[in-house]
């Protein structure tokens, strides 16, 4: 299992005089984690005999990942009518989520069983991947003042942004060989799933993904 879970945060809280004078002011954060997950699993079973054999093989791959970062950019309960924040250019709050996950997921089952007698054979192949991509991207501004008919702002930039992505690949192959003078039976079992949450969960125990720009 791969796991990246952080809180990033770039704020001015409960600030009374904020003043950028020659220039502009820019809080961001921006978050681009990326989990590459391979996992093989490969079983290989022979069985040779002069009387009654029996050959089991069984492969199983299980992947499992998850992002869950937290990104805040803001302004709260700073300035006032009085002392307003002042900027002498652009003000820009920015949040910005790109998360990845890549991950494979392969698993493969041979079983061969030669006799001259009965020789039945079994293999089975079981590959899974489970993915999540939770969290949250805020950019905001609450209880503050910025500027006033004499201290104006060139512009106020809000900007809260997710671009992650999830790509999964999930190969199982089985492959059963049974050998010999009378009757003979094999087996062979395939079996993949993948599941991809980005910005939801399966279980109420995961936060789901929240993007806000207020």
């Amino acid at each position: 299992m791969n796991k990246v879970s952080t809180k990033v945060r770039s704020y001015i809280e409960n600030s009374s005089v904020i003043e950028a004078n020659n220039g502009d002011l820019t809080l961001a954060t921006a978050d681009t984690s990326t989990i590459t997950s391979d996992v093989i699993a490969p079983s290989l079973e022979v069985g040779v005999g002069t009387g009654s054999t029996f050959s089991a093989s069984i492969g199983l791959s299980i992947a499992r990942n998850e992002v869950d970062n937290n990104l805040e950019a803001f302004i709260k309960n700073s300035g006032s009518t009085a002392n307003p924040i002042i900027v002498n250019g652009d003000l820009s709050i920015a949040a910005d989520s790109s998360a990845t996950i890549t991950a494979n997921s392969a698993a493969s089952a041979i079983g061969v069983s030669v006799s001259t007698s009965s020789s039945p054979s079994f293999s089975g192949g079981g590959a899974t991947a489970t993915n999540y991509i939770t969290g949250k991207a805020n950019a905001y501004i609450e209880g503050s003042t910025v500027g006033n008919a004499s201290n104006k702002v060139d512009s106020v930039t809000l900007q809260a942004d997710n671009q992650s992505t999830i790509t999964a690949k999930v190969k199982a192959s089985a492959v059963s060989v049974g050998v010999g003078p009378g009757t003979t039976a094999a087996f062979a079992i395939g079996f993949s799933l993948a599941n991809n949450y980005n910005g939801r969960s399966d279980s109420s125990t995961k936060s789901t993904l929240e993007v806000l720009r207020d």
